[in-house]
């Protein structure tokens, strides 16, 4: 962040409200600030509102605490008095409630912040407009030093050497990656049931235990009474993420997922309350730990089958969960023979809803829409859900335990975390011995568990979305100029538009979108029909599409590289289509020594006026990889990510 830039915990305008306890310097209740940092802090300060102006000649006392996993780490004294000869005056130079400490506190990324307050009064006053002032804790960078871009004749197993720095002196652990493809991500993991379990009941249902040893995704599943809405617990402490919900004929399907902290033998999962019905838990391992649910549907229906309802999985190996939940007697149940059918339990009268779990790891991606049957045509609900399978680098490589083989090449005493600015050096075991003959790219990230507690970037991969500075109407196709072109440059309510009708905004498409490279418009038109009528974001292009090109950075970085696009109406007449909106000059610094691997445009579309298309902002992103190898001859690179070719 800007050198001094001051952020406030909450940012919301109206801040915290904590509220003293009616007796004197006894605390009220504390009020969460965060419940989980997403990153570490240096808390500087504490601001408020004085709400409470003491009577005259009275002086009121007020300490505030700010506490970390429930445990005070800052207290911060206040007091102010409302004096006959002086007036009002509060202990520091009023500045709207404003105390600055005399040294940031540092707090980790993941902590649990909150404020809680008490004084010198014998009645309940609250605080309003509180907020914890702080500056943010950075991650550490890291730099490659060796072996070089490109090297060649590189050991089987390698000494990778690399410096991290940390803004603010915070010790550094170690993330290495080593893998055949630049994407990092060649080792391809099948989800995999480790163990299940069924539990029914008309209230406070804990299952019996399993072991989840080895597990990285857990599925609830309850089949349960229509107004029964309590989240599930289990007996690790698990938090978890509720997904589908489809009710009929009094009976419920609901159905959460957790990415466990914590797993191993006697695990239990509980429903408590009214259930009236039955909890399905499945643990899984195989399956990617950010954004793991992929698809999601349902259906529900008085009949003697249901169809789920259909998704259609956007990567191969997922995998596909389904619960259905039956009122009336029913059994036995089956499902499309492509599942697994995991439990199966009937409806149990004035006690328990009945219903049955499967699950599919589905090869090739595609539609799928599978059939519960059973024998009774009473209510009866059903979910399918689609997660994602993991995938991961050829090594993946920690300096703390069990992968402790880093040793610091600066100091040859110091352990991990290791010092910021020294050099670290991680050895591929002989276990890893890497192919010989073979091209393989490494980087390598840190993290200060003193600090921010998270891991900073690998090296920049892509240019982020960046706005135009040039933008005007081209004539070269089509028929009506754009009107205020300029307006494109930022997303705000500016907006640049174009008459493409004479009487309706319905039916606008794309219909030319090319880039400009050295000012000539070249490449494949990716034009595809999307609709400029309605408001949202259009997308053309991605991480791996070059429109036909084979763009070098030079010109990627130039000012006259940029998109056209032309907008076509359906309707026809005289009006379509328009000329190209021509942005250019986007001020990318893509680093020399790269290969451009895909290139991304979008289009933020405005609801259309009668007769116009509108457009607020036009963006670009440029992808690239930082190093590359051709017919087995080194090439450029960068300090994030290197090639080490072994022979």
């Amino acid at each position: 962040m800007a050198a001094n830039q001051i952020l406030s915990l909450p940012a919301a305008a109206t801040g915290l409200a904590p509220v003293s306890s009616a007796t004197a310097w006894t605390f009220g209740t504390a009020v969460t600030a965060s419940a989980s940092l997403p990153a570490g802090i240096n808390i500087i300060g504490l601001q408020f509102q004085v709400t409470n102006i003491p009577t005259v000649d009275t002086t009121q006392q007020i300490l505030f605490d700010i506490t970390v996993g429930g445990i005070t780490k800052v207290q911060i004294p206040y007091t102010q008095r409302s004096d006959t000869a002086v007036g009002f005056y509060p202990s520091v130079p009023y500045s709207g409630g404003t105390v600055f400490l005399p040294e940031p506190y540092k707090v980790p990324g993941g902590s649990a912040v909150a404020v809680q307050v008490t004084d010198s009064l014998s009645s309940a006053i609250t605080y309003n407009g509180v907020k914890i002032l702080y500056q943010e804790n950075t991650p550490p960078t890291v730099a490659l030093d060796t072996p070089t871009d490109a090297a060649t004749g590189v050991s089987t197993t390698p000494d990778l050497l690399f410096t991290g720095t940390d803004a603010d002196a915070d010790e550094i652990q170690y993330n290495v990656q080593v893998d055949t493809v630049n994407t990092f991500d060649s080792q391809v993991a099948t989800p995999t049931l480790i163990s299940s379990v069924v539990g029914s009941g008309a209230a406070d249902v804990t299952t019996t235990g399993i072991d989840t040893t080895g597990a990285n995704l857990l599925i609830i599943a309850l089949a349960c009474d229509d107004a029964y809405n309590t989240t599930p617990t289990d007996s690790k402490g698990n938090t978890w993420t509720q997904l589908t919900s489809y009710t009929q004929g009094n009976v419920r399907v609901r159905v959460w997922f957790s990415i466990p902290t914590s797993v191993g033998t006697s695990h239990t999962f509980s429903a408590s309350g009214s259930i009236i019905g039955t909890i399905f838990a499945h643990a899984f391992s195989g399956v990617v730990q950010t954004s793991p649910n992929d698809q999601q549907n349902g259906a529900n229906s008085f009949n003697t089958s249901l169809a789920t309802g259909s998704i259609t999985p956007v990567e191969n190996g997922e995998l596909l969960f389904t619960v259905y939940g039956i009122n009336g007697v029913g059994v036995p149940i089956s499902i499309d023979s492509s599942f697994t059918e995991t439990h199966e339990v009937d409806f149990n009268s004035g006690v328990s809803y009945g219903g049955a779990t499967a699950y599919l790891i589905q090869t090739t991606a595609a539609a799928i829409n599978p059939t519960w049957t059973r024998t009774n045509s009473n209510g009866q609900a059903a979910t399918i859900i689609s997660f994602k399978r993991n995938k991961s680098p050829l090594l993946n490589k920690l300096s703390v335990t069990p992968d402790a083989t880093f040793t610091d090449v600066t100091n040859g005493a110091d352990t991990t975390p290791f010092a910021s600015g020294d050099q670290i050096k991680y050895t591929v075991q002989a276990g890893d011995t890497l192919t010989a003959s073979t091209t393989y790219y490494w980087r390598v990230r840190g993290l200060d568990p003193s600090g921010s507690n998270v891991y900073g970037e690998f090296g920049n991969t892509d240019s982020g979305l960046v706005f135009p500075a040039t933008a005007v109407s081209d004539a070269a196709v089509g028929v009506n100029a754009w009107t205020t072109p300029t307006n494109v440059y930022a997303d705000d309510a500016a907006f640049s538009f174009c008459a493409t009708h004479s009487s309706t905004s319905t039916g606008n498409v794309d219909d030319i979108v090319r880039l400009v490279v050295g000012g000539i418009i070249v490449g494949t038109d990716l034009s595809n029909e999307q609709n400029f009528s309605s408001a949202g974001l259009k997308t053309f292009g991605g991480a791996t599409s070059l429109w036909g090109l084979t763009p070098t950075v030079a010109e990627v970085n130039a000012s006259d590289f940029g998109v056209v696009l032309s907008v076509r109406n359906t309707f026809g007449g005289a009006l379509t289509p328009t000329q190209y909106l021509k942005v250019t000059n986007f001020g990318l610094s893509i680093p020399t020594g790269t290969r451009i691997v895909g290139i991304e445009v979008i289009y933020d579309v405005v609801t259309a006026a009668t007769a116009q298309v509108r457009i607020d902002y036009v963006q670009i992103k440029i992808y690239f990889v930082r190093s590359f190898v051709t017919a087995g001859v080194g090439g450029g690179g960068s300090d994030e990510e290197y090639i080490i070719i072994t022979s």
